[in-house]
């Protein structure tokens, strides 16, 4: 615990103010972004995320605690859908908005499995029954789910699949882990694999993974900033997506 605390005053590596200020610096309005990839496909997102909205405010408030937010869903949403992954890799479920919205674009394309990683909660009473409530039955099908933590579910992870499209980085928040997990995954991404990271204010190591790179951005959502790394080849392959090859997904 004492760990925790100390990593979320100094980011792990620097002061978390430093990093604050790299990603304001660094931050551009998503809006026009995804405007200029896919605008048609960002309205739809944007009404896939105000569904996911209702549905949780209604669904979270049957439950006595409070189960955290979400990731960027409608940005989820939108990778999910205008990159038509095979294999779409999560981490971090909690109460499910961002796997809802990865599920939900998967099941709109007809095509794709989800694999999860998460740690329940451990201050509650059986954590595991909250992990992704958000998400329908009717969706789940196209998810699997493991709870034991990162660092035991990423191996068996990579053991089931032959490559990865897209990432969604969203658990434990310091560098060692962020680290760690990175140097396991990227390996088996895909050439025009899509990475989104959460909260790369809290440490540097979002700023030097992408340093030397050209293609990835900085968003603020809910007054939090996250990475995003490939979106340029969502624009370059906006005439291509149906024809691009994507990770051959393991039966369902």
């Amino acid at each position: 615990m004492a760990r925790k605390v100390v990593l979320r005053v100094v980011g792990g590596r620097g002061h978390r103010s430093d990093h604050v200020r790299w990603a304001e610096s660094k931050a551009t309005d998503m809006d026009q972004v995804m405007n200029e990839v896919d605008s048609p496909l960002w309205r739809e997102a944007q009404v896939a995320a105000a569904r996911i909205q209702v549905e949780a405010k209604h669904k979270l408030s049957q439950y006595p605690i409070h189960l955290g937010g979400g990731g960027c869903y409608p940005l989820i949403y939108f990778v999910a859908r205008k990159l038509k992954p095979g294999v779409a890799v999560e981490t971090g479920v909690a109460a499910g908005f961002s796997f809802y919205a990865t599920l939900l674009g998967l099941e709109e394309n007809g095509s794709g499995v989800l694999f999860s990683s998460d740690l329940p909660y451990f201050r509650i009473p059986h954590p595991e029954q909250y992990v992704g409530v958000l998400v329908p039955e009717d969706l789940r099908g196209r998810w699997r789910l493991s709870i034991d933590g990162d660092r035991r579910n990423i191996p068996k992870i990579l053991e089931q699949v032959s490559c990865i499209d897209f990432i969604h980085y969203d658990s434990d928040k310091s560098y060692r882990e962020r680290k760690w997990a990175m140097e396991h995954l990227m390996p088996l991404t895909n050439e025009g694999c899509v990475v989104i990271m959460d909260d790369i204010q809290d440490d540097s190591y979002f700023s030097e993974l992408v340093s030397g790179m050209s293609d990835w951005h900085v968003f603020k959502f809910e007054g939090k900033y996250l990475g995003v790394i490939g979106l340029g080849r969502l624009s370059e392959s906006l005439d291509h997506t149906e024809g691009a090859e994507r990770c051959p997904p393991p039966l369902l």
